[in-house]
């Protein structure tokens, strides 16, 4: 028969009396491990997006500051196009929203004097 330890065997009833829910809160090494994973793989793909957004700001602060381009291919270039295109669309949507809050009368709240 084989020998359990005290503290080993004190443990057992205690985790056999947990509600399901408090059982469900313990992660295995399994578990744990494929959620590290997932998390490195978002925070990776992240960077994957963020990278080269950053590489193209760079470059055109760098065209805006009248520097000459070199080391940029033909899919920087690509990138950088639609870069632009979504700042240009973010921008007219400002506008739009900004030009719609001006058309707007303020509202305005005007406390009455009692009369005595």
């Amino acid at each position: 028969m084989a020998s359990v330890t005290p503290g080993f065997a004190k443990g057992i009833p205690r985790f056999t009396a947990l509600p399901d829910k408090e059982k469900f809160k313990m992660v295995n090494q399994e578990g744990f491990s494929k959620s590290r994973v997932k998390k490195i793989e978002d925070r990776l793909n992240k960077l994957k997006i963020d990278i080269p957004e950053k590489k193209i700001n760079h470059f055109i602060y760098t065209c805006l500051g009248g520097e000459t381009i070199t080391n940029f291919g033909i899919i920087d270039l690509i990138h950088m196009d639609r870069m632009i295109d979504q700042n240009i669309e973010k921008a007219k949507q400002r506008l739009f929203l900004l030009k719609k809050d001006m058309l707007q009368p303020p509202a305005i709240n005007i406390p009455f004097a009692k009369k005595p």
